[in-house]
């Protein structure tokens, strides 16, 4: 595989947590109430920015070993980053308070455009391997 493009999926993926982040900071500030702001959804990003690096990580190392694990290595991964988004968001399921649905809500409006954008990366950078290996 060639590094530029790595570096270049990487890069993209960065730009698009950011623009989320960008987003949603707008959107605390200008149109969603103060309640949602209260629940501190910086919290989100500390949580998926590393999970989603370390995740996608893991599998490109797996593929580069064994091009037959991707889709073993990605279900693992989107287990484990299902029950990190459980536990993640325990507290707020369990001790219900004011901040609890704006948290939940905030959490799976960043959740699932990251998880659609990793799909993306992923099937990307599978194509860009079997392009590279059948040269």
């Amino acid at each position: 595989m060639n590094k530029s493009f790595l570096r270049n999926q990487v890069l993209r993926l960065s730009v698009f947590i950011i623009i989320i982040a960008a987003i949603h900071y707008l959107l605390l500030s200008s149109k969603l109430p103060p309640s949602y702001a209260e629940a501190q959804p910086w919290k989100i990003y500390v949580i998926m920015i590393p999970l989603t690096a370390l995740g996608l990580l893991f599998i490109i190392k797996r593929y580069q070993k064994n091009n037959q694990s991707m889709v073993n290595s990605y279900m693992f991964y989107n287990v484990v980053k299902m029950l990190a988004a459980l536990f993640f968001l325990f507290p707020w399921l369990i001790y219900k308070d004011v901040s609890s649905r704006p948290m939940i809500i905030q959490f799976f409006a960043v959740f699932f455009p990251i998880l659609l954008f990793e799909t993306i990366f992923l099937v990307k950078i599978l194509s860009n391997y079997r392009e590279a290996d059948k040269k």
